[in-house]
């Protein structure tokens, strides 16, 4: 088991690229410490999102550094397979199964007035399992020979 290559460009948001990768809807917006955020000062909401190149019934890990204040919230969604973000702030890991071949990942956060969130280092990459092509093949696979 190993992992693919990167699929999200500008994942550290390094370059202000407003709709070019990165789809800011909402309140999103990109900040000069090279985040993405939605800001403390209005509060707001909305889906960052990104078009990247997934396959249905795969397995994806996806990693991000997650930081908030107050009241905020988010949430992801990868290939139509929703996910928690919120599991407390710092450095991310989930495992995800992409559930249809929408292309996105997406992130929808949720803040407050008085309440910040922002993310950054999103990553996203394929898990390798051996010659299987899905989560349900390679399953098969440990059953066969168990």
């Amino acid at each position: 088991m190993g992992l693919g290559p990167e699929l999200v460009v500008n994942g550290d948001f390094e370059v202000a690229n407003i709709g070019a990768e990165w789809t800011y809807g909402g309140d999103w917006q990109w900040d000069a410490s090279k985040k993405a955020e939605i800001d403390e000062i209005m509060g707001g909401s909305g889906t960052l999102s990104q078009s990247i190149s997934i396959t249905a019934g795969k397995l994806y890990q996806v990693g991000y550094t997650y930081l908030k204040s107050g009241t905020a919230s988010l949430d992801g969604k990868l290939g139509g397979t929703n996910f928690n973000f919120t599991s407390g702030v710092g450095v991310k890991t989930v495992t995800v199964v992409a559930g249809s071949d929408d292309t996105e990942i997406q992130s929808i956060g949720v803040s407050q007035i008085g309440s910040s969130l922002s993310i950054d280092n999103v990553s996203v990459r394929e898990i390798l399992l051996g010659g299987s092509t899905s989560i349900s093949e390679s399953i098969d696979d440990v059953w066969e020979n168990w």
